[in-house]
């Protein structure tokens, strides 16, 4: 989404930008304060027009512009950011087996069953979130992606820089929806895709499960514990 220097008058044509507010890869409320403004007739604080992400700041401070021209790009917050899938819980740990009782003196012993062994839990899946084309614009369908910032398994932070894309009307650095691994890129650089299309997945940190070995029976030597990385 564009954000253009506003019309503060009926013959005010054009405003100077004083100071920006916010740099690239804040992330912005609806409007909440972006950048001030000077004309020959009112200096101001202009609000944000969207939630999101600011992209790319395209006119520097001290600079000009006439009114309604665009000044910076904001990318709107995207579905995945409000919701994440549920975690799956481990595996309730197996009961402990029953000892078995001795039988009378003037009876033979009975065979003893073979005990099995507990089943381990399943580790807590990590979740992954998916990385989509952002829409820089109304008329814009599709960007393409100019270069990846991160490979396949470095860790990134939220609002950290992806990548970068080019669109008919702006290149940016897109941000990154959320903290954890880069576990796989979809679109290579070169390639372009519609908006909306997922590029690339992020994988949440999980916590993996973890399982203790059951107290031993009576006359059997104890085993050690076990855990699951």
């Amino acid at each position: 989404m564009e954000v253009k220097m506003p019309q503060m008058g009926e013959s005010v044509a054009e405003g100077t930008i004083i100071k920006w507010l916010v740099k690239e890869g804040d992330r912005v409320e609806k409007d909440a304060p972006l950048f001030e403004i000077s004309t020959d007739k009112v200096d101001a604080e202009i609000p944000s027009p969207e939630s999101g992400v600011i992209v790319k700041i395209l006119v520097p401070e001290g600079t000009t512009v006439e009114v309604g021209r665009a000044v910076a790009e904001i990318s709107p917050l995207g579905e995945e950011d409000a919701r994440k899938p549920e975690r799956k819980k481990p595996a309730e740990k197996p009961p402990v087996a029953a000892v078995p009782s001795i039988p009378p003196a003037t009876k033979p012993a009975a065979p003893k069953p073979e005990e099995k062994a507990p089943s381990l839990p399943v580790p807590s899946s990590s979740a992954r979130v998916p990385v989509r084309m952002p829409q820089m614009g109304e008329s814009v369908a599709e960007g393409t992606i100019i270069k990846w910032l991160v490979k396949e398994g470095d860790r990134v932070e939220k609002d950290a820089p992806l990548f970068e894309i080019s669109t008919e009307k702006v290149d940016a650095e897109i941000p990154s929806p959320q903290a954890g691994i880069l576990a796989k890129i979809d679109v290579p650089e070169g390639g372009t895709v519609e908006v909306g299309s997922v590029v690339a997945w992020i994988e949440e940190d999980g916590a993996a499960g973890r399982q203790e070995e059951p107290a031993a029976p009576v006359a059997e030597p104890s085993r050690s514990r076990e855990r699951m990385s």
